[in-house]
């Protein structure tokens, strides 16, 4: 059981950008992180997610403020809450950014 300790390797950036999400169950959306860091973004979400289950690999692209886009990012759910979503990486992020 959690002692309430987190167990990350990357430190946490609170960062809100916007950010595209795509999987095949509900095509493309464009939502808000909240955090991220080198292993992962937290993603909100609103109201009524469709999100498929726990382990399902996304693809995730990051927005600038002029709306350029990163390349895709394989990213896999880890964790739903009320607000949102957290995405583990599956590939080296900074990558995308090249």
């Amino acid at each position: 059981m959690a002692t309430g300790s987190e167990k990350r390797s990357f430190s946490r950036t609170s960062l809100v950008v916007s950010v595209e999400v795509g999987h095949e169950s509900f095509g493309r959306v464009t939502l808000r992180s909240r955090d991220l860091s080198a292993s992962g973004i937290f993603v909100e979400h609103g109201a009524n997610p469709k999100l498929p289950p726990i382990g399902t690999a996304l693809s995730v692209w990051l927005i600038d403020d002029q709306g350029n886009r990163t390349r895709a990012i394989r990213a896999e759910i880890v964790r739903v809450e009320a607000d949102g979503f957290a995405l583990r990486f599956l590939e080296d992020p900074f990558a995308a950014l090249a």
